[in-house]
């Protein structure tokens, strides 16, 4: 019975009893969830449906054999790495700017944390810390953001959208996100680790 990717990580108490068997209602609805978002990236298809119909029947017949001129005229490059370089380079943009405004700096990323707890992976290098659990969350997570998209954390203070101080995101900086710091945890050397935000692709 698949787990990955039809179970969300916060589904799994539910989904398992304390005796490790699976409850098929809850399974159920995961798997229901899991297929309607994979029919609306268009990952699978229902046969002779419209809306949700193969991708592939929307393409003109001679596509193949005509694709430079159906690219030509949607402005798009035949060149796959040249679509891809292009369309990072508008959702940076995008992220940097009207995304900030619009929906809010911690959305994505506070989302991520719900389902993975990927926050409490992080420790302090000082020997001592007394920043309160959810004020540093969110305080991880902005510098997580301000580095990850390459806004960084001055420019992220000067658009005001949170509140909070250049001294206390480089303090969280300084202290969580460091080289030193996963040295302490893993008794070695280490990277730190940023992400491309897609609806299809990770990194």
């Amino acid at each position: 019975m698949p787990f990955h990717g039809v179970v969300p990580k916060a589904w799994r108490e539910a989904v398992v009893d304390g005796r490790g068997r699976v409850e098929r209602i809850p399974y159920e609805l995961c798997v229901l969830v899991a297929l309607r978002d994979a029919l609306r990236r268009r990952e699978v298809y229902v046969a002779d449906a419209g809306k949700w119909r193969n991708p592939g029947d929307d393409l003109p017949a001679d596509f193949e054999t005509s694709r430079d001129v159906y690219y030509a005229e949607l402005r798009q490059p035949l060149d796959l790495s040249e679509f891809i370089a292009t369309c990072a380079s508008a959702w940076a943009l995008r992220w940097n700017g009207s995304v900030i405004r619009r929906w809010g700096t911690l959305d994505v990323l506070q989302d991520a944390d719900f389902l993975t707890e990927f926050t409490t992976e992080f420790s302090s290098v000082a020997s001592r810390e007394v920043t309160e659990r959810g004020m540093f969350r969110r305080l991880l997570l902005l510098c997580l953001f301000a580095l990850g998209t390459n806004i960084g954390i001055r420019q992220l203070v000067d658009t005001g959208e949170h509140g909070e101080t250049e001294a206390m995101l480089r303090h969280v900086r300084r202290h969580f996100i460091t080289r030193d710091q996963w040295h302490q945890r893993y008794g070695g050397p280490g990277v730190m680790i940023y992400w491309h935000v897609d609806v299809r692709a990770s990194r």
